[in-house]
């Protein structure tokens, strides 16, 4: 994937790597950042390629948490880490560019993700190019009302397509949205609408308007009820009056306000349970939790584990022997969430000597 066939030393300062045109420069820039500390040089590299795309988070999203984690998780100055997007390409038009910087580390300091806090605020950046602002304002003010019943902190910024940075066959709207919460964690969901994207929900929209026949279906079945449901037909079909009335209003509302209730509903299904990161990167505090001191334990809380993320606990455990101690903490009869906690094993870099 990508131009593999050039040899690349991601060492040395000032290279250039094309990611080609299957996987956006996210999923390169995560390997970066698993790797990049333990070197003995800092990583100066110019990723060209996809930077939104509705498979991978986008280049922004990546960019915003991963800058936050280093800062104010592991206590890093400002200057270890920055990611700076140059050019913004789409699937159809691979012309992105990104400017990675990375420095090196000595050790990693145990830290304690544990209680997230509130949420204190949600932020928003919303880019256009190509396509009609109207549609723009329509996708981020219909997520920003969704968002203020929960809420009132909710600042989302348009960020102006400057022509150096874009280009003239891009037609896409990138929106990324980020809740901090009081003790300093960030949740993340982003949205790229591109030609591809509009096309298959479209496709589903369709498909979707085609229901006559199952709606007569289950208006048929609910006719067969028994006695004891007969009394409750009232309620019934006063229920589904209602859930009618909000079918008709969703499908009154265009595409892209359609969308706007979608991002926010990812923003909420990310909050719940106020984990200690969202699940699109519960890799980066369960990787440096491994590789950090034995002097404390490392603790962070999710409201799910995914695949992936076990998937790396087996694979850090069959490689550094370290042993992740999982429990499940119920926090009401209806909500519960994992404890995480980890010593690391106290991993150095040794290919660098002095700091």
């Amino acid at each position: 994937m990508g131009n593999v066939n050039d040899e690349v030393r991601i060492s040395d300062l000032d290279n250039t790597f094309h990611c080609g045109k299957e996987r956006s420069i996210t999923y390169f820039l995560e390997f970066l950042l698993m790797v990049t500390p333990f070197f003995k040089n800092p990583v100066k590299l110019t990723l060209k390629g996809i930077t939104d795309d509705s498979t991978d988070a986008t280049v922004h999203t990546c960019k915003i948490v991963s800058e936050h984690f280093f800062k104010n998780i592991l206590k890093l100055d400002d200057y270890f880490l920055n990611i700076t997007i140059l050019r913004r390409g789409i699937r159809s038009d691979p012309s992105g560019e990104v400017l990675f910087f990375m420095n090196n580390l000595k050790t990693v300091e145990p830290f304690d993700m544990n209680d997230a806090g509130v949420v204190k605020k949600i932020s928003g950046t919303i880019v256009c190019n190509k396509i009609s602002v109207v549609f723009r304002n329509k996708l981020m003010n219909f997520a920003k009302k969704n968002l203020l019943n929960f809420t009132p902190y909710v600042s989302i910024e348009a960020e102006d397509a400057k022509v150096k940075n874009f280009k003239a066959q891009n037609h896409f709207i990138s929106f990324s949205l980020f809740a901090h919460t009081k003790n300093k964690c960030v949740y993340s969901t982003d949205l790229c609408v591109d030609e591809f994207f509009l096309n298959h929900a479209r496709g589903v929209l369709n498909k979707g308007g085609e229901g006559g026949e199952i709606d007569d279906q289950d208006e048929a079945m609910s006719d067969e009820v028994t006695d004891d449901e007969a009394t409750n037909k009232p309620e019934i079909r006063h229920r589904s009056a209602e859930a009618e009335k909000q079918n008709i209003t969703l499908h009154d509302a265009d595409i892209y306000e359609r969308l706007g209730f979608f991002i926010a509903l990812k923003m909420m299904n990310e909050i719940k349970g106020l984990p200690s990161v969202d699940s699109n990167y519960q890799w980066l505090p369960l990787l440096y939790m491994a590789l950090g001191n034995d002097l404390a334990v490392s603790k962070i809380s999710l409201s799910m584990v995914k695949p992936y993320s076990i998937a790396l606990m087996r694979l850090l455990r069959d490689f550094f022997n370290v042993v992740f101690d999982i429990k499940k903490v119920e926090k009401s009869p209806v909500d519960h969430s994992y404890l995480i906690k980890c010593v690391g094993i106290g991993y150095r870099n040794i290919s660098k000597k002095t700091f």
